[in-house]
C-alpha cells in the first residue's frame, strides 16, 4: 500500500494501494484445496482497517479488567451517546412481536418501515415535496447496500470512480462478491491556486480520471460520493454537488450517494445538502441515495441500511438479491419506533449528541494544537483527519505504518490515511466519539508515542529554548528537538504568513546558532546544526500551511489557550 511521498523518498518504496505489493496482498502463497478461485481471494485479503479491528478485539481497553488493553481511536463508532439509544431501546413501545413480523414479508422491507423511512428522510433531507415509500429498500447495513448495489449495476470488471481519501472498506464491499474495482479520483492535501481548501473535489479530477480508465479499457458504470465525508469531514455546498451530478449525467454514470452522517453535523455554520432535497435532480434514474442509523444513531450494530431511488428496474433487481440481506422483521418494527419518535429525535438525541461530540471535538483539537499538528477543521463525523507528517521517519507509506504499529504496541488504534487510499502519506483519522476517560488515556499514550518517534526525525543537541518576534510570527525553539512553531499574530492569508516566515530564516538560524554558543555548546561536527535541517522543517511547514487549516488553528488567541506559559514570555518581550 505504499505510494509517493515527499520528494527525496526511496522510490522503492513507493507503491499504490492496488499493487500486488501492497498491505492487501496475501500473507501466504498456499492455495487452499477447499476454496474456489474467489473464496482464496476472499480469504487473502487483509486491509488495515481490519487488520487494526481485529487486534483491539483481542486486547481491548477496560478500566477494571483490562487497564493495560488497546483503546480504540481508529474505527468510527459514536460510543458517546449509545446509552441515550440503549434506553430508548429499552422502552416498552419498542418490542412488538406479531405475526407478521415473525413470517416472511416483503424482501425490501415490510411495508411500516418502508413508509417511516420515506416521511423520515422527506423531514430530515429536506426533499421538495413527499418521498415515496415504494422507492425505499431497507437491508442489514450500507455494506450490504454497496455489495448489492455494485451487483446490479456493474459487471465483473467494471469499474466505479470514487475520490481519495475515502473509507476503505467500500473497496472490500463491492470487489468480493461482484469482482468490481474501484477507480481512484486522487485529491491533494495542497489545495492548487483555484482550489480553496486541501482535498478539494472538483469536476475536472473526476473529468481525468473517467479518461484515464477508459484509455485503460476500463468501463466505468458510476461513481460513489460521501456526504459528509469519511475521512476528511468535508460537507460538500450545494453547487459543487450539483456540478458532480451534472458530470454523473453527461457520461450516463450512476451515482451513489452515501449520506450516512447526514445528522452528524455537530457545529452549526456549514449547512448539509442532501441530494434528495434537489427541486430536480440532473439524472433522478441513475441517482441512488443511501443512509443508516450507524452513525447518525449511534447504532452502527443494529445493522440497518436503507437506499432510496426512484429506479424501478434497480428497485426489483434489488428485490432478488435482498432476502440474502434482509433486516429481522421485529428489530424493523422497533426502527420504525424510533424514527416515529420526533420528539425524542430532535428534543433529547439530536442536541445531547451534538453537544457530547462539540466537547469532544473540542479536547481532541485543543490536544492537536497543543502538540503543533494540523487538522482539518470540520463540523462533521465523528472523526478528525490530522496530519502527522512530522512524526514520520521518511517520507513514504512505509514509516506511515511503522508510526501506525508503534501506536498500536502503545495500546492505542488509530487509522491511517493509507487504509484511505490517501495520496500523500502521514495523514491519520483520529476518532473522538469516545468517552473522556478513555480519550484522554488514549491521547496520551499517543503524544508519548509520536514524541519518541519525532526525537529521532531531526535530532539536535542545542540546549536553547528560543522566543522571538521575527517578522510579526511567534517562533519557539523546543530543547530537545528543533521544532519551528509559528502562531500568526492576527489575520494573515497563508501566502504572506509563507513569505514572512521564509524572510526570517536567516534570523532564526543566526539566532539558534548565537543561543547554542551562549549555552556554552561549542559548534563542532557531532554538535552543530545540521545545515539543512531547518529549511527542512519549514518546507514541512509550508506543506502543513498550504494543506490543512493551520494557519486558522495557529491564530493567537488558539496558541494562548494551548500554550499560556509561551504566549506570557511573548507578551514581556512585547513590552521590552
Amino acid at each position: 500500500m505504499e505510494r509517493a511521498g515527499r520528494a527525496g523518498g526511496a522510490a522503492s518504496t513507493r507503491h499504490h494501494p492496488c499493487d500486488s505489493s501492497s498491505t492487501r496482498r496475501s500473507s501466504s502463497s498456499s492455495r487452499s484445496l477447499f476454496l474456489s478461485e474467489r473464496g482464496h481471494r476472499i480469504m487473502s485479503y487483509t486491509g488495515i482497517l481490519q487488520d487494526g479491528f481485529s487486534m483491539y478485539s483481542a486486547n481491548k481497553f477496560d478500566e477494571a479488567r483490562n487497564p493495560e488493553g488497546i483503546i480504540n481511536l481508529g474505527t468510527s463508532e459514536n460510543k458517546l451517546s449509545v446509552d441515550l439509544m440503549a434506553t430508548r431501546l429499552g422502552q416498552p413501545d419498542m418490542y412488538h412481536v406479531d405475526p407478521v413480523t415473525l413470517c416472511y414479508g416483503d424482501w425490501r422491507g415490510h411495508a411500516f418501515l418502508k413508509k417511516e423511512m420515506a416521511r423520515f428522510l422527506t423531514d430530515y433531507c429536506k426533499a421538495p415535496r413527499p418521498l415515496d415509500s415504494e422507492n425505499v429498500v431497507v437491508v442489514n447495513g450500507c455494506g450490504s447496500l454497496f455489495t448489492a448495489l455494485s451487483a446490479v449495476l456493474c459487471d465483473p470488471g467494471d469499474g466505479i470512480l470514487i475520490p481519495t481519501p475515502y473509507y476503505g472498506i467500500i473497496d472490500e464491499d463491492i470487489r468480493h462478491y461482484s469482482g468490481v474495482r474501484t477507480v481512484h479520483v486522487p485529491l491533494s492535501g495542497v489545495p492548487s491556486e483555484d482550489e480553496t481548501h486541501p482535498f478539494q473535489l472538483t469536476v475536472p479530477k473526476l473529468e481525468t480520471a473517467l479518461e484515464a480508465a477508459k484509455k485503460e479499457g476500463m468501463r466505468i458504470r458510476a461513481v460513489i460520493l460521501i456526504n459528509p465525508n469519511n475521512p476528511l469531514g468535508d460537507i460538500y455546498p450545494a453547487d459543487a454537488l450539483l456540478s458532480y451530478l451534472e458530470f454523473a449525467k453527461r457520461h450516463e454514470l450512476h451515482v451513489i450517494m452515501d449520506e450516512i452522517y447526514m445528522l452528524t453535523i455537530f457545529i452549526k455554520g456549514p449547512k448539509f445538502t442532501s441530494v434528495l432535497s434537489f427541486d430536480r435532480l440532473p439524472d433522478p434514474d441513475r441517482t441512488h441515495v443511501m443512509w443508516s442509523l450507524s452513525k447518525d444513531f449511534a447504532a452502527s450494530g443494529l445493522r440497518v441500511g436503507v437506499l432510496y431511488t426512484e429506479n424501478r428496474d434497480v428497485i426489483r433487481a434489488l428485490g432478488k438479491v435482498a432476502y440474502v440481506h434482509g433486516v429481522p422483521g421485529p428489530l424493523q418494527y422497533s426502527v420504525s419506533q424510533i424514527l416515529r419518535d420526533r420528539e425524542w429525535i430532535d428534543r433529547v438525541f439530536l442536541p445531547t449528541n451534538h453537544e457530547r461530540l462539540r466537547k469532544a471535538h473540542r479536547y481532541m483539537t485543543d490536544r492537536l494544537r497543543a502538540m503543533g499538528v494540523p487538522y482539518l477543521e470540520r463540523a462533521s463525523g465523528l472523526y478528525v483527519w490530522a496530519d502527522f507528517r512530522q512524526f514520520l521517519q521518511s517520507d513514504t507509506f512505509v514509516a506511515e505504518k511503522d508510526m501506525w504499529i508503534a501506536l498500536i504496541k502503545s495500546k492505542v488504534l488509530i487509522s491511517p490515511g493509507q487504509a484511505f487510499y490517501c495520496p500523500e502519506p502521514g495523514w491519520v483519522r483520529l476518532v473522538f466519539a469516545e468517552s473522556m476517560t478513555r480519550l484522554k488515556l488514549g491521547e496520551r499514550r499517543q503524544e508519548t508515542t509520536v514524541s519518541a518517534i519525532e526525537e529521532t526525525v531531526i535530532p539536535v543537541r542545542a540546549n536553547v529554548f528560543v522566543i522571538v518576534l521575527l517578522n510579526g510570527l511567534l517562533v519557539t525553539l523546543r530543547p530537545d528537538l528543533l521544532c519551528v512553531r509559528a502562531c500568526v499574530w492576527g489575520a494573515v492569508g497563508s501566502s504572506g504568513g509563507m513569505d514572512r516566515l521564509e524572510s526570517a530564516l536567516p534570523k532564526l538560524k543566526l539566532l539558534t546558532n548565537s543561543a547554542q554558543t551562549s549555552k556554552g555548546d561549542q559548534p563542532n561536527a557531532s554538535s552543530a546544526l545540521p545545515s539543512d535541517s531547518l529549511e527542512d522543517l519549514i518546507g514541512l511547514l509550508r506543506k502543513q500551511i498550504h494543506s490543512s487549516d493551520w494557519l486558522e488553528q495557529n491564530k493567537a488567541e488558539h496558541f494562548a489557550k494551548s500554550n499560556p506559559e509561551v504566549y506570557e514570555s511573548f507578551q514581556q518581550l512585547l513590552k521590552k
